[in-house]
């Protein structure tokens, strides 16, 4: 199995991205390995103002379309009931703040269920908790 990260999820569904061929690109190629989903994040993604670093600004109604679209490519993997004290548990050990706090959730998660690899922009966040990152271009 490999988890998609919010930041590829969220290309996929929205063309105007620059990224947006190649997520879909790396999807197509790992649909037959199990991609999952957490989709947590994508709504405050989708629906964050633009002028806030990664933003798409979608309307709620906007962004339950994506979010549609998403889960007909990939399956949603639900959090476990212990991910608080995983998540915690890394929060501690590795002294994470800020921005990478949602990074280390999806990693808690991952190590719960047994996810190896993540499909992210954002490889150098994973490696400090053990999960295997790929950049889309390298799917």
């Amino acid at each position: 199995m490999i988890l998609l990260d919010t930041n590829v999820a969220v290309r996929v569904v929205t063309k105007s991205e620059a990224f947006h061929q190649t997520c879909v690109d790396a999807c197509a190629r790992l649909v037959g390995e199990g991609a999952i989903l957490v989709l947590a994040e994508s709504w405050y993604l989708l629906t964050r103002p633009i002028a806030n670093t990664g933003g798409f600004g979608l309307s709620p109604s906007d962004a339950n379309i994506r979010i549609s679209a998403l889960l007909s490519c990939a399956a949603m993997l639900p959090e476990p009931a212990n991910i608080w004290d995983e998540h915690r548990y890394l929060l501690i050990t590795h002294a994470v703040s800020g921005v990478n706090v949602h990074d280390c959730r999806l990693a808690a998660g991952c190590r719960l269920r047994g996810v190896e690899r993540i499909l992210t922009l954002n490889g150098p966040h994973f490696k400090l908790f053990g999960i295997t990152a790929l950049h889309p271009n390298e799917a």
